[in-house]
Order: C-alpha cells, then sequence, then structure tokens
C-alpha cells in the first residue's frame, strides 16, 4: 500500500517481503524469508557461496517439484552498521507442506558429488548469521498471475494491523489500494503489487504481521509515487472530504513499522 505522501525514503522488503513472480511463481502461496547480516568486507565471498552452491541446491529442489522459486536479494537501504540484515533469501512454494522438510541432505551431497555436505553447511555459517526467518503466505496480488519476470527492485512495506482489525485492512488494502496499484501497473509506473500475510512468527508482540510488496524494473521508476490526481482517477467520485476520510482510515488500520528496498542480485529458474 502506498499513499501520496510516501516517498521512496520512507519505504522498504521492503519484506518482501515482496518477491517479483513469474508464471509459475503466479500459482505459490507460501514465501520464506531468511533475512541475513553478512560483515563488512565479506559480501563478495556471501554472494559467490550463495550462487555457486546454494543456487544450484535450490534449483535441484525445484525440478524436484519441491518449491517453485529462490531469489538472493541485497538490501540497499537502509543500511549501516546498525542494521540487523543487509542480505535476504526468499523461496517461494506452491503448498504449506512443503514447508515442512525444506533442507535436503541428500540433495546438497548429490548436487555437489565429492564435497563433504557438513562443510558446506560450516561455510554458509561462516559467511553470514542467520539473522531470523519468516512465513508469509500471499492474500492478493496484481497482476492476477503476478509479473512476468522477476523484478529487479521490491518496494517492501511491513505493516503492524492490530489484533481484531485484521478485517478492517485486509478490505482497505482491497477495495482501496489494489485499484490503485492496478493503475499503476496498466500505466507502466510498476511491475506489480502483492499483499502478504505473516504465518510465523506468530504474537502479539511483533512488530508487523501485514507486508505489502511493489516491483520495478528500474531504479528510476521508484519515483514514481501515487499522486493525487491517480487517486482522483481511479476514485472518481472522492471530493476532499472524501480523500480525507480515506487517509484517515488508512492511518486506523494500519501502522508503516518498516520500509526497505531490495535489490535482486541472482535467482532460480521457475518450474
Amino acid at each position: 500500500m502506498k499513499q501520496a505522501a510516501i516517498s521512496l525514503g520512507c519505504r522498504l522488503l521492503a519484506i518482501a517481503l515482496g518477491v517479483g513472480a513469474t508464471p509459475a511463481l503466479a500459482q505459490s502461496t507460501y514465501v520464506q524469508v531468511d533475512y541475513m547480516k553478512v560483515a563488512p568486507g565479506k559480501d563478495q565471498a556471501y554472494i559467490d557461496l550463495e550462487r555457486n552452491i546454494w543456487k544450484p541446491y535450490h534449483q535441484a529442489l525445484i525440478e524436484a517439484g519441491r518449491r517453485v522459486w529462490w531469489g538472493l536479494y541485497g538490501v540497499r537501504s537502509p543500511a549501516g552498521t546498525e542494521v540487523d540484515h543487509n542480505y535476504a533469501t526468499v523461496n517461494v512454494y506452491g503448498k504449506f507442506a512443503d514447508m515442512e522438510a525444506p533442507y535436503a541432505g541428500d540433495v546438497l551431497a548429490r548436487v555437489h558429488a565429492g564435497k563433504d555436505v557438513s562443510t558446506l553447511a560450516n561455510e554458509a555459517l561462516a559467511a553470514r548469521d542467520l539473522a531470523r526467518s519468516e512465513t508469509w503466505q500471499l492474500v492478493d496480488q496484481v497482476p492476477a498471475g503476478g509479473p512476468a519476470t522477476p523484478a529487479h527492485y521490491l518496494l517492501v512495506n511491513c505493516m503492524k494491523v492490530p489484533v481484531g482489525g485484521e478485517a478492517a485492512y485486509l478490505a482497505l488494502e482491497q477495495e482501496m489500494w489494489k485499484p490503485i496499484h492496478q493503475a499503476r501497473v496498466a500505466g507502466g509506473h510498476t511491475t506489480g503489487w502483492a499483499l502478504y500475510a505473516l504465518r510465523f512468527p506468530s504474537g502479539a508482540a511483533l512488530d508487523c504481521n501485514y507486508a505489502t510488496v511493489e516491483s520495478y524494473d528500474a531504479f528510476g521508476d521508484l519515483e514514481n509515487p501515487v499522486t493525487l490526481d491517480m487517486i482522483k482517477k481511479v476514485h472518481p467520485n472522492a471530493d476532499a472530504t472524501t480523500l480525507g476520510a480515506m487517509g484517515d482510515r488508512t492511518n486506523a488500520a494500519r501502522r508503516i513499522e518498516r520500509a526497505e528496498l531490495w535489490e535482486l542480485l541472482d535467482s532460480t529458474l521457475p518450474r
């Protein structure tokens, strides 16, 4: 979700958790996001490890029908020594049951025959710290099947929806904001928009429980926010009072807790 007043400076993965989609991704419903912290000076070593060791492994699982897609993202914003993650890996699954045993040592051993599996695992531990993992479920997206190719940039907004306010929030996103994002995609401003609900972990203490993800192919497209004219075009009967009420309704339904900009560094081919 994006208001007219929200600009790149106050947005993220996002989280996102958004994920640019392929035709295969259009059928997927669950996303596991692992947030990684890589120490200064170790970036290229970490990227090489993901690309040369773990990408072929994920591709083998995709070809075996055990997941749909994998992507490696660099977190462009926020940045600095105080952030708890600067990379993220995203695994997309077609059904919930596929997430029960996400890692398969036998597949890793087959993909990298002659290499010790425990050594590969230790190399991963040495290259980065796993800050946390989250599981998200796709609720809605534009276009209906997702973008034709994985987007190069993602803006992910992590939302905190109060307990008991889920129905009001979902209605807000799907009735008010989804048509606006449909117009943005049709106008070439973005390649897609998606709405996710956090499945795991859960609890009132979490800082966010929903996320929206906007996808962009070019960095310059990030400079094209939602405008008042666009809102009026999509909602032509909205007068000044109605527009003000839309803003109040949006602010009451959720709070943006975290906003991130992600850049796609590598990904598998779809199934």
